[in-house]
């Protein structure tokens, strides 16, 4: 199913498509038809070729032009498998639904037509490599049998079973030179005792070893003296020659046998082989008849099925326009939604994940295992300004609750010395110290008590940033002036309620200054005329303030 559906979506069918239905005409598929725009990327580009080199852009030939066609048609179609089935979905993607109904039905009656070009070119190639195989198997048979029969005539050869009998011949002729060669044997070893004992004068020896009664008698003769020694020696030469003829006569036996059995074997092999390479030679002729009949078979078939042959393929219904199948409107908007709310998620779990602050009183007790004397929820507004005006028209919110109970906490940090002066700092800026010291500021005026705010941190001069501080006194002025602590109408500011004194710029190191003797003097003088006194200062990471200060302070 694979390949079909890289047949229907091959360069080759849909170029047959694109000259059929003349594609090439058509603006949507030829993009040299269409109307450009002068700020169209082709037409820059083109402009600016022209303007270095000096010549016009090379126009695309016809063959470029329908390439660049078959690719946009190739990728305007669509080709499915139907589930479970064996059936395809072919489908066109255009601008017009009755053209893409009309080229999808174009490419599957191409296909199918296809189809059968395809087995008629199959058919007619395996027709022609089927009659030329099989003019030359009828040619090798010819000449096979003429060979058989000229190898037939030439060799004289029995039948299969005559070179069996001459095998069971052999095997005999075999068995009787074996048992002559032992009787050879067996004859020359009598004869060689016989002649030992002929040497040795044993004449009852040789009567037993030969057997011969007339040798027994004439020894028994000669013992009582009825025969002379020199019968009895010719009588004993002639047992012994008797011998040796005999095992003459069995050498010559075996000769004979011996030269019958190589001539024997000789024939044998000789026929076996001829019997071979005829029989060697009948398979093969039998094996390429059967090959030429069936190659014969097989032409006779194929000319029968040149005329019967039907495409593999059909069309089950043509295709119809079919409403606009893109945008999906509702599918866009619902992965939009979708995709709205995981990158919501996403960017919530990403801030998560990036906080390493501490969120509770709880975390930062169980952290630090310190007492945790209060916890002031983020200020709404992004302007500082707008911190100061929550704190100072909100007295009932959440965070000027948080600020009250911190005030209780410091309050009673020490019952049976409270703190009078006060210290707000933090380790880096932006932490939110000076927020938190005019909350601080803010509600102990509504405690009744005289209260002084110092802003400490006179590099950065952070309090006009919140409020309008006004015409106010500094930090210097009550430092070269301590009595002006006395008079706190002067130093009294309307939008805190409190008294303040504000930084100011010295050409002296804050920290000298802090830690001079005047500071500590005027801290003396502030104690004896103010119930509460709150500083406000730098960071203690950033510069060396905070640490001498707080020597003057009771509570940090």
């Amino acid at each position: 199913m694979n390949t079909e559906t890289v047949v229907l979506t091959s360069r080759g069918l849909v170029g047959r498509l694109v000259d059929t239905l003349d594609l090439t005409s058509d603006p949507e598929f030829n993009p040299t038809l269409r109307e450009r725009s002068p700020y169209a990327p082709e037409v820059l580009i083109g402009g600016l070729v022209r303007l270095i080199t000096g010549k016009e852009p090379v126009s695309p030939t016809e063959r470029e032009i329908r390439n660049r066609v078959i690719d946009a048609v190739i990728e305007a179609l669509s080709v499915r498998n139907l589930r479970d089935s064996l059936a395809f979905d072919v489908s066109f993607t255009t601008k017009n639904a009755e053209k893409s109904a009309h080229m999808a039905n174009a490419l599957a009656e191409l296909y199918i037509r296809n189809q059968l070009e395809v087995k008629f070119l199959a058919n007619e190639r395996a027709s022609g490599f089927l009659s030329e195989r099989a003019a030359e198997l009828k040619q090798a048979i010819e000449t096979q049998e003429r060979e058989l029969n000229s190898f037939r005539d030439r060799a004289q050869l029995v039948s299969p079973e005559g070179v069996d009998a001459r095998s069971r011949q052999l095997k005999d002729l075999r068995e009787r030179l074996q048992s002559q060669r032992q009787a050879l044997a067996e004859a020359e070893v009598g004869l060689a005792a016989l002649r030992a004992l002929h040497a040795a004068g044993n004449y009852d020896g040789i009567a037993r070893a030969s057997g011969d009664p007339v040798l027994s008698r004439a020894l028994a003769d000669a013992r009582r003296g009825a025969l002379e020694d020199a019968t009895l020696d010719q009588l004993v030469d002639t047992v012994i020659a008797r011998s040796e003829a005999a095992a003459k006569r069995q050498g010559d036996q075996i000769a004979t046998l011996s030269a019958s059995e190589r001539q024997l074997a000789a024939d044998l092999d000789q026929q076996a082989g001829e019997l071979i390479a005829l029989q060697q030679m009948e398979r093969e002729t039998e094996a390429t008849r059967l090959l030429y009949e069936s190659f014969l078979a097989r032409l006779k078939e194929t000319n029968v099925q040149r005329g019967l042959q039907q495409s593999d393929s059909r069309l089950l219904s043509e295709a119809v326009p079919r409403p606009p199948s893109s945008p999906k409107k509702p599918l866009v908007v619902a992965l939009s939604l979708a995709l709205g709310i995981m990158a919501g998620m996403g960017w919530v779990l990403i801030r998560e994940m990036g906080r390493n602050t501490f969120r509770t009183a709880e975390d930062l007790r169980a952290a630090t295992d310190e007492t945790v004397m209060g916890a002031i929820p983020l200020i709404p507004g992004k302007r500082r300004q707008d911190t100061f005006a929550y704190l100072r028209d909100k007295p009932a919110s959440v965070v000027a609750e948080a600020v009250r109970n911190l005030r209780t906490s410091l309050l009673m940090s020490n019952i049976d010395r409270p703190p009078q002066v006060i210290m707000i700092t933090s380790s880096l800026p932006g932490e939110g110290k000076t927020a938190i010291s005019l909350g601080l500021a803010l509600n102990m005026n509504s405690l009744g008590k005289r209260v002084l705010l110092i802003e400490g941190d006179i590099r950065r001069r952070a309090f006009a940033r919140y409020f309008a501080t006004g015409e106010t006194r500094s930090l210097i002025e009550a430092m070269t002036n301590p009595a002006i602590l006395e008079c706190g109408g002067e130093l009294h500011n309307d939008v805190l309620g409190v008294d303040l004194l504000t930084g100011t710029k010295v050409a002296v190191n804050a920290a000298d200054l802090f830690a001079s003797q005047s500071f500590g003097e005027f801290m003396a003088a502030a104690r004896t005329n103010y119930d509460y006194i709150l500083i406000d200062t730098p960071p203690v990471l950033v510069v060396p303030d905070a640490r001498v200060i707080g020597r003057h302070a009771d509570a940090i």
